[in-house]
């Protein structure tokens, strides 16, 4: 389990931090558990650190289990939470670590960190969904060319290739992280949340059926504006006579 400084909630600004530990996936699971606790959240920070991405991953016999006990269920959990997710990357992301960032909405990094999508060094196959994810986010043929070509993509062709926000600074990484974090907490949840929700499911969507999408989400949050019905006037008091 983790120590309760890994995770904390910053009530005032209304966002949670998890910093990970290695194991990573015990740590994201005792973090998101503690998180499903909690009513105010409006945004979720990671932090990985260096340290913990030098932990070594589960060895090659044991891949497949982890992958269906740890990796899968967990990306699903962090793309499932209705609020902006942020990782803060501050070293070498691979295998379930570089999944998560994947899986998140918002990441940012060092110069010296760099991913890897694969478990092993070299052209192997990567996992925690980053055969889906990769081709939606940059081109098929820059993840062709990163899972082929390229057993590590540094930070700052990250940046470029636009698979992460921003590369900063190592001792303005946290700084960031939290900058970030306070502004979602700052902006209005529900429309937050319908822009996280009509990304996602713009990934299968024709354009016809995002049209509608968007439309009902619009007047979801129109809805949302209006006064309880309870509060407006009723006929004969103050409404139609």
């Amino acid at each position: 389990m983790n120590d309760e400084a890994d995770f904390r909630f910053e009530s005032d600004a209304r966002y949670a931090v998890l910093t990970l530990r290695a194991p990573v996936a015990e740590s994201l699971r005792d973090g998101l558990a503690r998180l499903a606790a909690l009513t105010d959240v409006r945004t979720l920070l990671l932090v990985l650190s260096a340290e913990t991405l030098a932990a070594p991953g589960p060895a090659a016999q044991a891949l497949p289990d982890a992958l269906d006990r740890d990796c899968h269920p967990l990306v699903l959990q962090l793309r499932a939470l209705p609020y902006p997710v942020i990782c803060a990357v501050g070293g070498y992301a691979t295998g379930l670590a570089a999944g998560i960032a994947l899986a998140c909405d918002v990441v940012v990094a060092t110069h010296r960190a760099a991913f890897n999508f694969s478990f092993r060094e070299g052209t192997t196959l990567p996992g925690c969904g980053s055969t889906w994810l990769l081709p939606r986010m940059v081109g098929m043929t820059r993840a062709l060319g990163m899972l082929l070509l390229r057993d590590k993509l540094t930070a700052d062709e990250a940046e470029r290739y636009g698979l992460i926000w921003a590369c900063v600074a190592d001792d303005r990484l946290l700084d960031e992280g939290h900058g970030i974090a306070r502004y979602f907490a700052s902006q209005p949840p529900r429309a937050l949340a319908a822009v996280k929700r009509a990304l996602q499911a713009a990934a299968d969507n024709d354009f016809d059926a995002q049209l509608h999408l968007e439309a009902a989400m619009h007047r979801e949050l129109a809805n949302d504006r209006q006064p309880a019905t309870a509060d407006r006037p009723r006929d004969g008091a103050g409404g139609r006579p």
